[in-house]
This record gives C-alpha cells, sequence and structure tokens, in this order.
C-alpha cells in the first residue's frame, strides 16, 4: 500500500493581519519583533482564487495576528464567500461590533471567539475587559442565529484555570 500526497492541502492558513491589540500575559508573540502589517486584498484575490480550484480545502483567515484589525475585512470576506470546504477565523472579540456582524456572517462558516475564565480575563487578555467582550459576543450571537459555527477556546494556563 503506498501513500500518495494530495494534489493541495486540505487546510491553507492565510495571516491576514499580524499584528494585535492585546499583549496576553502567555503570548509568545512576546519574543517576536513587533509585528505590524495586513495582507493586501490583491494578493489575498491571488491566492484565493489559485486555491478555489480545490473546493474541500479548509481557509482559515488568521495565525497569531488579530484579523478583526484589517482595515478591508468586509472586502476580504465577501472574496473567500463561497469558494471553500470551510471559511474560519478566529478573533479575540475586542474589535466585534455590529458593523461587522454581516461579513462575517457572510463569509465565514466558523468563527472562534478566543477567551480565558471570567476571573482572569482581565489581568491575561489585556486590556481587554471580560464584560465588554462577553457583551459583544453575545450581540453577534443574536445577529449570527446560528449561520456561522461558533465556538469558544482558551489557552489552559496556571493563570487561567
Amino acid at each position: 500500500m503506498s501513500l500518495q500526497a494530495p494534489s493541495f492541502p486540505k487546510r491553507l492558513e492565510l495571516e491576514l493581519v499580524s499584528a494585535c491589540n492585546l499583549q496576553c500575559t502567555y503570548c509568545p508573540r512576546r519574543f517576536l519583533k513587533p509585528l505590524r502589517g495586513h495582507m493586501d486584498v490583491g494578493l489575498l484575490r491571488k491566492i484565493v482564487d489559485e486555491a478555489a480550484a480545490y473546493p474541500d480545502t479548509i481557509l482559515t483567515l488568521h495565525r497569531r495576528g488579530e484579523s478583526l484589525l484589517h482595515p478591508r475585512l468586509g472586502e476580504a470576506l465577501d472574496y473567500v464567500a463561497g469558494k471553500f470546504k470551510e471559511v474560519q477565523l478566529a478573533t479575540n472579540a475586542t474589535l466585534l461590533d455590529p458593523d461587522k456582524f454581516d461579513a462575517l456572517v457572510r463569509g465565514l462558516t466558523f468563527i472562534s471567539f478566543s477567551l480565558d475564565a471570567p476571573a482572569s480575563f482581565d489581568r491575561t487578555r489585556i486590556p481587554a475587559e471580560y464584560a465588554v467582550v462577553e457583551r459583544k459576543i453575545l450581540e453577534f450571537l443574536d445577529f449570527n442565529r446560528g449561520q456561522v459555527r461558533t465556538q469558544s477556546s482558551m489557552v489552559r494556563t496556571e493563570k487561567t484555570s
């Protein structure tokens, strides 16, 4: 039995924004040189045009940065909508607001909210405030009405356990 590599990766990760608006206490970003850029929408279109030939691919629009910082996020999400098996994004939700809701629902199939336990959140996700982020997520969930699959995730550390 021989194994054959797939013709295209099953998962394609694009870093829309390398910057982040938080300084989480456990984040490895603090060991990197400051990253502040964002992907040019023209480059995104070129990559998506090539990758869309493989619609079974899962497209992930995040890595270490906060994708909601992208100045043309709505345009980027509109461009990727419907072209892949799944379009995913993770966010710290601090920049989540009703102006972005429609684009997120149109462009994504899955969104993950990065949280910590309420008791430790304000100390670990600096300068975010749990109550504000929770309200933003609840507003999005009300708008979303189950159209985009959602999850919350957290990094387990001594401070967040």
